[in-house]
Formats: structure tokens, sequence, C-alpha cells
């Protein structure tokens, strides 16, 4: 029994709601499970790449919380610290500087250890521009990851995660760092007409909850590796139905869940291409790891491959040589600085994928994780489909 109550007495949920919720809900579970596994037997190659795409992702989807507006290949140019990430001046926003930075630092501390190293790399490749209120934001930052680890920790554990979905969300309502600003409005004359518009509201970026949501699923035993999951809590739920908003929250876990494994096929497949692009190239050659960096990340210039590679400059033109002669290399000029990215030349099959459709082979490890998230489904379902037998 935990300490959380729900504010008042919801309606009784419908037949209808309660199939739709356990559907959703054993979806989001199987969706786990399955990735758990992945993570659990990830060969280090992939998990190397894996975590520099998802270092990426995870950076682009908070500095979008923060309301920042940008492209994909201006994320590039902002990161090799070229150009702001922005040319418009937005509303509200935080430094963008002090968000990556702090992101970068929070994924440095990861128990996951092909996170970590990755991220410690990444933070000595990040050379995009200060900006005027670095500090202020900073300290910002700090307080609501602060918060969010204070909110995580009180959230019961559980072999399934929708009961610490559920008090997670009550608890974003009462905060004062993740809950939406309350709705106002402003006069505006216009001739004879008095008009009420609504004042744009600041946005209530939530990343920090969902870094500290890692670390709850590995200690309840659902996720081996402390990802963060971004895009988890939405703020367009609705909270006027119970049942609704329980299904919106599996609806959103499933989503995010997928992303990741996508993530990983996406590995998968990089690992696959170099494979086949290097295979005839020394052992010795660092070119097949510059060409997973630049894939799974995207452009960077010479002086941050420097640093995340540990190489010279002499020795990353004799790697960047190497692209050049598979044929992969793409370089472009951009404020008079050299970008490097990569391109695939081949419709490489990913593993992950392959061996699903064709072998099945798992381990008998995998296959025990497999039936004891089957196992917590079953136990899920039983347990909806008492309530539902009790409700008639």
């Amino acid at each position: 029994m935990n300490d959380f109550e729900p504010d008042w007495p919801p309606d009784p949920p419908s037949a209808e709601e309660l199939e739709a919720l356990c559907t959703h809900q054993a979806r989001a579970s199987l969706a786990l499970g399955r990735l758990d596994g992945l993570l659990k037997h990830c060969p280090p190659d992939i998990a190397r790449v894996f975590a520099a795409k998802f270092v990426r992702d995870t950076l682009t989807a908070a500095l979008t919380q923060e309301s920042h507006s940008f492209t994909e290949p201006r994320f590039a140019i902002w990161f090799a610290g070229l150009a702001p990430l922005s040319d418009e001046p937005l509303q509200f926003t935080r430094s963008a500087r002090a968000v990556g930075g702090q992101l970068l630092a929070e994924l440095a501390l990861s128990r996951w250890e092909p996170l970590a190293e990755t991220a410690i790399g990444f933070q000595a490749a990040f050379l995009a521009f200060h900006d005027a209120n670095d500090a202020q934001t900073r300290d910002a930052i700090q307080d609501s990851l602060e918060e969010a680890r204070t909110i995580i920790a009180s959230l019961p554990t559980d072999h399934l995660p929708f009961t610490g979905l559920e008090i997670l969300r009550h608890a974003i309502a009462k905060s004062s760092h993740f809950a939406l600003p309350e709705r106002a409005h402003d006069a505006v004359q216009l001739d004879n007409l008095l008009l009420l518009v609504e004042r744009t509201r600041p946005p209530s970026p939530r990343w920090p909850l969902e870094i500290a949501f890692g670390p709850y699923l590995r200690d309840s035993g659902l996720l081996s590796a402390a990802l963060p999951i971004a895009g988890l809590i939405r703020q367009n739920i609705d909270n006027d139905n119970a049942t609704r908003t329980r299904i919106s929250e599996a609806e959103a876990l499933e989503s995010c869940v997928h992303r990741l494994r996508n993530t990983y096929d996406q590995a998968c497949t990089i690992v696959a291409e170099i494979q086949t692009y290097f295979a005839e190239a020394r052992a010795t050659s660092r070119a097949p790891q510059l060409y997973a960096l630049l894939r799974a990340f995207g452009p960077m210039r010479s002086a941050q491959i420097e640093k995340l590679l540990g190489a010279t400059r002499i020795g990353v033109r004799t790697m960047l040589a190497s692209l050049a002669k598979v044929g992969v290399l793409n370089p472009e000029i951009i404020c008079g600085v050299k970008l490097y990215s990569v391109r695939q030349t081949t419709n490489l099959r990913s593993p992950s994928i392959a061996a699903e459709a064709d072998t099945m082979a798992f381990s008998q490890d995998a296959i025990d994780a497999y039936d004891s998230s089957m196992a917590d489904i079953d136990q899920l379902l039983a347990r909806y489909s008492a309530s539902d037998n009790h409700t008639k």
C-alpha cells in the first residue's frame, strides 16, 4: 500500500476502458521486456554505437522541450561551436549551452558503463557557444534535477511501472518546477472590441524527470541499463478521465521504448556496415571507430574527433583518408571550418531484425527474461480481469 490517494473518487471505468487499459499496459510491458533482453546481451561494439546515438537523441529531445527551434544540420553546427542553435530570439528559452552541458554531465554519471564513457567523451567535444546567462541557467537546472531525483526516489518500486507513473503524474501537478503554468490572458483593444488573448506560457521541460526515471526502472528490475526515457512524460494528457489518462501513459511508455528499440536496430545496422566497408582494413585501423561515431552522432569537426578518439591531428587525417578511400566520407565547409559526415552506400539489414525474423536463436537467459516478462503481463491481465468482474 502506498501513500498515494486520488484527489477524488474516480468514476468506475467501463468494460471497454478496462480492456483498452489492459491491452496498452500489456503491450508497453512486453516492449520493455524485449528491450531489456537486448540490452542485457548487447555486444560491446553495438553498445558503443547505441550509446553515441542515444546521447544525441537525448540532447535534441531536451533542447526541444526547452522550446529551442533547430534543424538536424543546425544542431551539428551548434555542437561544433560554429553558430548559435537558432538565429531567432525565442521567448522563455534557457541557454542551450547550459542545457546541453548539464545533460551531458548527468549522462556521464550513468551506471551503464557504455553510456557514461560515451557522455564523458562528448563533454570534451562539446564546443557550443557560451551564453550570457549560462550560470543562471545551470543553477536553475540543478535545482530541477534535485527535485526530479527527490520525486522519483519517492516512487514505490514495482514489477510493473504503471503505479509509479500514476504517482509521478500527481507529483508533477504539485511541483514548482514541472507543473504547467496557469493560463493567463491579456486584454487587447481592437477598435470598439475588447479581446482577451491567452498569454504565451513558458515551457515546462521535464527531461530531468525522464533522466531520473531510468534508475527507477533499473531498481524495479524492469530495465538493466538505467536509460533516460525521453518523451515519456507528456503535457497534453487529459486528467479528467483517470482510466484514459493511464492508457495515455502506457501509450507514451510503449512509444518511447519502441524508439529506443529503433535506436538499437540502427546501431546494429551501423556495425554491419563497418564489417562490410572495412573487412580488409588492418586490425590497428581506427577508421571503423570514426565511421561509427559519425554515423551515430552526425557531422563533426576535426578538433572534436581528436578529443573523442584521443587521436592526433595526423591520426585523424589518416582515418579520414581511409573513409574517403571507401567512398563514404562527406566533408562540408561551414563558417570556414570543415565538418565531416559519412553516408551509407549500401542497404544493409539490421542483424537484430535478421536474428528475429530468420533464426530466433535466443540464449537461455534471454528466453528466461522473456518468460518472466510474460508472467508479469499475465498477472496484470488477471488483476484487471478480477477488477472488471468485481465492477460488474
